[in-house]
């Protein structure tokens, strides 16, 4: 391989600086939330209210609201654990299911937004 085909450019400083700043207010908001509501009721309103925000923004703005802001904002890392570690099964399978399921609902409805 070449290294023109290996090679990736660095984006301009502008898109960085607007994905970090993104990130900080993402970040800042899901640990508001997380101080409101209870497990599992925090996450699934960040990833739902997230998906609702990537449907908007996806052609709007979307290295700060959608890589940075929503991408600091949802966390499906923290959906698996209390998968795993929160919940008894049969609210497991609901839980994953009802946030698969009001995820794209929510991403839908952002989109006509």
């Amino acid at each position: 391989m070449s290294s023109a085909s290996t090679s990736r450019s660095t984006p301009p400083r502008s898109e960085v600086l607007a994905v970090f700043a993104g990130g900080c207010l993402g970040a800042l908001a899901r640990a508001g939330v997380n101080e409101l509501l209870p497990v599992p009721w925090h996450t699934l309103l960040v990833n739902v209210l997230g998906a609702f925000l990537l449907g908007v923004v996806v052609t709007r703005s979307p290295r700060f609201l959608g890589t940075g802001f929503c991408g600091a904002f949802t966390t499906f890392s923290t959906l698996q654990v209390e998968l795993l570690e929160e919940l008894a099964i049969g609210e497991a399978v609901a839980y994953a299911a009802g946030s698969i399921v009001l995820g794209y609902a929510a991403v839908l409805l952002g989109r006509r937004v």
